[in-house]
């Protein structure tokens, strides 16, 4: 069986932190988001620090909001498709 890391092997094509989520979850980073204790498993409630509520409520295209990893604050684009939210 694949592994869900598996899934999105595009995800180290992107030099910048990169990771998919599904459902609320992290279900796969590349190696510059995992550098940042960004993994597969983490809760997204746990790093978007601003604009939770239209996140939850994105349905198309793209959406900015900043997000916290290792601690730090990052700005972050979001593209929902059919497969899993991706955030750079």
């Amino acid at each position: 069986m694949e592994t869900t890391e598996h899934l999105f092997p595009w995800l180290d094509l992107i030099d910048r932190p990169a990771f998919c989520v599904k459902n609320g979850l992290v279900v796969a980073s590349n190696s510059a988001a995992q550098g940042r204790m960004l993994r597969a498993g983490t809760d997204i409630k746990e790093i978007v620090t601003e604009h939770w509520e239209p996140y939850q409520n994105f349905t198309s295209g793209c959406l900015f909001l900043t997000i916290t990893a290792g601690g730090l604050p990052y700005n972050a684009s979001v593209n929902r498709t059919e497969d899993c939210d991706v955030f750079i």
